[in-house]
């Protein structure tokens, strides 16, 4: 299959290693006819070697998130277009392919979800109308889901106001919107707690396939006190059970996400981005970092604006919207108020970062198939259990 003569074939998203990361994969057991499989080089128009390095070490990265143990050469595999699968009705479309050497087990990796039962039968967690979502889409989407829901209740509010006598209705908006502001750092907080755990879990309970590298943190583990005393008279004098195992990674779970709940806003953000490798705007991280610091002068310097916080924030002074086009400064000394608008910009901003970061943890970390009617539906928790509880089935 001689493909030097397709000019564009590089830049089908198959074979562009920005889009490698969003690639489907599945084991099947077994493909041993093998000699309908194209070295990558022999199909690919790279163009230069460079290009071509960068590909394949995109391929690795994926197929490694998925399970593959490393081991292997790479291939094409080419199916016709009758095969029904993908969109290219005339051109067919392309798979990756890897044979692990250990147990023969082969990786294949498609652009668009391949629908064949006896695939679907392998790879038995993929549901019929199955979807992937990121590790933390179910924090991010009730995270994005609570903010929008609060600022539409607020924007309610504030119009309510207005028939109310000036002074009035001046003081309670100021109030109102110092109290939402608070809510939303809350929120923020909430968010990166909850997307924290989902990396805790993935690195400590779940094998960790996809290399998340957890930066230094300080935590007092207390391994007594993680298995119940029933299950430790039972253990007492035997190898640790499947329960017991159970518990103690719980603990150690548990332990690691109470101490970073309790950590400066900004070291929460270091620890969790850090660790998954995303970098956080600039001009986001400075309208977070503003927003924390407003909202703890208002809750221990009277809602004064301090000298510590613009020293901290590293500017001389912090600026509010109250329009789309104009902003007010904040200098020390002064009382904080939040305009609404300045809310709504903060909201619309912290609704991308979700987005973002959600995106970026889907290639980061293997993401997980659900079905596609519980990602239309209403927000729900992937985990069923805290850190530290016991499961249901735990006899």
């Amino acid at each position: 299959m001689d493909t030097s003569s397709d000019d564009d074939i590089f830049g089908w998203p198959l074979f562009r290693p920005e889009e490698i990361p969003h690639l489907n994969v599945y084991q099947y057991h077994h493909l041993d006819y093998l000699s309908f499989i194209r070295k990558p080089e022999q199909v690919i128009d790279t163009r230069s070697p460079e290009e071509f390095k960068k590909l394949m070490a995109a391929v690795k990265e994926r197929f490694l998130k998925a399970g593959w143990e490393g081991d292997g050469s790479f291939g094409i595999i080419w199916l016709p277009p009758f095969v029904d699968t993908g969109i290219e009705d005339t051109w067919g479309s392309y798979l990756w392919h890897v044979k692990q050497e250990n147990n023969g087990t082969s990786w294949v990796g498609s652009k668009e979800p391949l629908p064949f039962l006896r695939i679907k039968k392998q790879n038995s967690s993929i549901p019929d109308d199955g979807v992937l979502i990121s590790i933390i889409f179910y924090s991010a989407r009730k995270f994005v889901s609570d903010i929008l829901r609060l600022l539409k209740s607020t924007t309610a509010r504030i119009q309510a106001l207005e028939s109310l006598p000036t002074t009035i209705a001046a003081d309670i908006r100021d109030e109102l919107l110092i109290a939402v502001q608070a809510n939303l750092i809350a929120n923020v907080q909430s968010f990166l707690d909850a997307c924290y755990l989902e990396v805790l879990c993935h690195v400590l309970d779940e094998g960790n396939i996809s290399r998340i590298q957890l930066q230094k943190f300080k935590t007092n583990l207390s391994p007594a006190g993680y298995i119940p005393d029933g299950e430790r008279a039972y253990l007492a004098d035997e190898e640790p059970s499947e329960i017991g195992k159970w518990f103690t990674l719980k603990g150690i779970v548990g332990d690691i996400w109470k101490s970073y709940r309790f950590e400066p806003f900004r070291t929460k953000q270091e620890l969790l981005f850090n660790a998954c490798e995303f970098k956080i705007d600039s001009d986001i991280s400075r309208l977070l970092a503003k927003h924390v610091l407003l909202r703890n002068c208002v809750q221990h310097h009277g809602g004064i604006v301090t000298t510590e916080a613009l020293q901290e924030a590293g500017v001389k002074k912090f600026s509010v919207m109250i329009s789309k086009q104009k902003s007010i400064p904040l200098i020390a000394g002064d009382v904080i108020k939040f305009p609404l608008e300045e809310l709504n910009f903060f909201v619309n901003a912290m609704v991308g970062l979700a987005e973002k970061f959600n995106k970026h943890m889907s290639s980061r970390v293997r993401p997980n198939w659900v079905s596609k009617s519980v990602v239309q539906g209403a927000p729900a928790r992937r985990r069923t259990t805290k850190p530290g509880t016991k499961p249901a089935n735990t006899t």
